[in-house]
């Protein structure tokens, strides 16, 4: 198992009362997405957080179950959404070397 830094919007957040206490998050960015699974003190620890900060960055261990890979939480970071609502398009977005051009409306 590996240790991983993502960040991310949180997406989906599911507690099931079936999971017994554990909670399952999804978080994306422009790349695609990634399933995070909280355990129950962990959860505790960082519920304001959820409930507060839709941009997250979460370190953890990468651990593969079932052919799935999903990061173990081990700490949240909420992100700041000032410069990111308001950030340009990315380079690699806009170049012509990828034949993508800026229109002007």
């Amino acid at each position: 198992s590996s240790k991983v830094r993502v960040a991310g919007l949180l997406s989906i957040q599911q507690r099931p009362p079936t999971a017994k206490g554990f909670a399952f998050l999804t978080l994306e960015d422009e790349t695609g997405f990634f399933n995070i699974v909280m355990t129950p003190p962990i959860y505790q620890t960082y519920r304001l957080t959820l409930i507060q900060s839709p941009l997250i960055e979460v370190q953890g261990v990468l651990e593969k179950y079932d052919g799935v890979l999903n990061i173990k939480a081990i700490r949240l970071c909420p992100l700041p959404l000032r410069g990111w609502l308001q950030s340009e398009p990315s380079k690699s977005l806009t170049s012509s070397k990828r034949g993508l051009s800026q229109r002007s409306y």
